[in-house]
């Protein structure tokens, strides 16, 4: 009997697929899209692809029941895609935003105990006449079973390469160099924290000059070649560390320097807090991203370590800032001209 109501339903969905071939798909905020793309990428150390693929797959759920094609209460998707509804969620004001704008109603998510298998609701949106997904990203399984559904293999791999590769700028941050240079801050006591450092670029630059400097990131092959550099130049004031954001201890007051270069700043108020708390009277916080109209062309950048105009200083806006810029430059992943946002912060507090 089951299996004839499966049947009759499968009619109804083709026959309603059929008439109604003009429909439109739900998109959620670009702005929204960030965010989630920048927890996808820390919490399930995802590409930036994979994390954007999610999204497009989520964005089919949600115009499933905008239709009615799919119930909310009863009807959720599998594995990478559920997590990535979660963490929308999780931003209450942006989602809800959102739910009301879209649906005129907010749409709860109940988590379930029953699995109706990973392509039912896949094959209810097909029927239903959305031809373009993605049926690999419907089978994936949850982010939290998979050890390395990450980028983090794909980091180890560009890091062995680094020295190779055109497209990537091996040496000192541009921007960083220059401050330094020009800042000429004292060497007494003086502690640089460098954020998602790879494979040490910034951070044995800094050592080299005399700094004390605390580095950590998510790749153990970008740690080991900074660790074997910094070892060959017997450089004895770089610490490192094979971490995340989320595990990293920043204390309090510690730091003089943090710099951020090409590393997602997450709108989040316990998260910005953690940063601006971390640093010392008078420290300095520096950030290097690309700018929001990179995204329109030809060499589109990933939307993670992209911002609007004037973002970067309001998520900092207890900080004074003591440069903002927007310039055409080369950045240090894609050599070519890029527009770019460069931000130095200080605290006066």
């Amino acid at each position: 009997m089951k299996i004839i109501v499966n049947l009759l339903l499968n009619c109804i969905f083709f026959i309603y697929g059929i008439l109604s071939k003009s429909y439109d798909e739900v998109q959620i905020p670009m702005n929204d899209i960030q965010y989630i793309i920048s927890h996808l990428q820390i919490k399930y150390r995802m590409n930036y692809n994979d994390a954007k693929n999610c999204i497009i797959e989520l964005e089919h759920f949600f115009t499933g029941i905008k239709y009615k094609i799919i119930n909310n209460m009863i009807d959720h998707p599998p594995g990478a895609i559920k997590n990535t509804w979660e963490i929308y969620i999780v931003h209450t004001s942006m989602y809800y935003n959102f739910s009301y704008l879209t649906f005129d109603r907010y749409i709860h998510y109940t988590p379930l105990v029953e699995d109706k298998g990973q392509l039912y609701i896949y094959n209810k949106l097909r029927i239903f006449g959305i031809d373009n997904m993605n049926e690999t990203v419907w089978l994936l399984r949850s982010l939290n079973e998979q050890e390395y559904y990450s980028s983090l293999a794909t980091w180890n791999t560009y890091f062995k390469k680094s020295k190779s590769l055109v497209n990537f700028n091996s040496n000192v941050n541009k921007f960083l160099k220059q401050f330094i240079e020009e800042y000429n801050p004292s060497l007494n006591n003086f502690k640089v924290l460098d954020i998602a450092m790879g494979q040490g670029r910034n951070s044995i630059w800094l050592a080299q000059k005399g700094y004390d400097v605390v580095g950590f990131d998510t790749s153990i092959e970008g740690i080991n070649i900074a660790k074997n550099q910094a070892e060959r130049l017997n450089l004895t004031t770089l610490q490192t560390y094979v971490t995340s954001i989320e595990e990293f201890y920043f204390g309090v007051e510690q730091w003089d320097l943090i710099v951020c270069i090409y590393f997602p700043i997450i709108n989040q108020t316990k998260y910005l807090q953690k940063l601006e708390q971390s640093l010392k009277y008078k420290g300095l916080f520096m950030v290097e991203v690309f700018h929001w109209d990179n995204l329109i062309g030809e060499h589109r950048m990933p939307i993670d370590v992209t911002y609007k105009t004037n973002i970067i200083p309001l998520l900092f806006s207890n900080l004074t800032t003591i440069i903002y810029e927007e310039p055409m430059d080369y950045s240090d992943f894609g050599n070519r001209l890029t527009k770019i946002i460069r931000y130095v912060g200080q605290k006066q507090y």
